[in-house]
């Protein structure tokens, strides 16, 4: 069993049948009163659920940064409870205040190096063929992906001094983290 917690989010891949898998994996290390988050931008909680215990406790926990802001969008599935949207809609705004201090801000090109071009290709490639006339990821991406350009996690994506910037990025998340944990009960 975990520790008591709140609640979990995964950030596995953005494969439909992986994350399914985790959910059903987290259900039985966890109490029955704790959120199940995922961090997907593509796939439907719903199907995501599907096959879990206690699909009511299961919604989506997107963080979202642009260049003026910084959001979280949070997306229930068909048998999300009210009482977890309302819960996970709490903690968000209670973190919000925290996280608007810490969380530094990335231009979109040094974004998709810290999402990793291969994660953008998958999510274009689920995307695409619902929102738009393109069926596939940018050929940009994908040549970045091809020659092993995937950002953050190869070293390198568009910018090469990804090392750096994952060092002050992993600092500033440790801020916001003993931040967080500071305010906690």
């Amino acid at each position: 069993m975990l520790a008591p917690c709140v609640a979990v989010m995964e950030c596995v891949i953005e494969d439909a049948a992986v994350k399914s898998a985790c959910y059903r994996e987290i259900e039985a290390v966890v109490g029955d009163e704790v959120l199940l988050w995922s961090a997907t931008s593509n796939l439907p909680m719903t199907r995501l659920a599907a096959g879990m215990a206690h699909p009511e406790r299961a919604v989506v926990v997107h963080p979202v940064q642009t260049q003026l802001i910084i959001f979280v969008e949070v997306v229930a599935g068909e048998r999300t409870s009210e009482e977890t949207v309302t819960i996970t809609m709490r903690l968000c705004d209670d973190a919000q205040t925290t996280l608007r201090a810490f969380v530094p801000v990335f231009g979109p090109l040094q974004m998709t190096d810290l999402i990793g071009h291969d994660t953008l290709r998958d999510i274009s490639d689920a995307l695409y063929p619902e929102l738009a006339t393109d069926r596939s990821a940018p050929t940009t991406v994908q040549r970045l992906v091809r020659d092993g350009r995937l950002g953050v996690k190869s070293g390198h994506g568009f910018y090469d001094d990804n090392d750096q910037r994952v060092a002050e990025l992993t600092h500033r998340l440790y801020q916001i983290a003993r931040a967080l944990d500071d305010d906690s009960p």
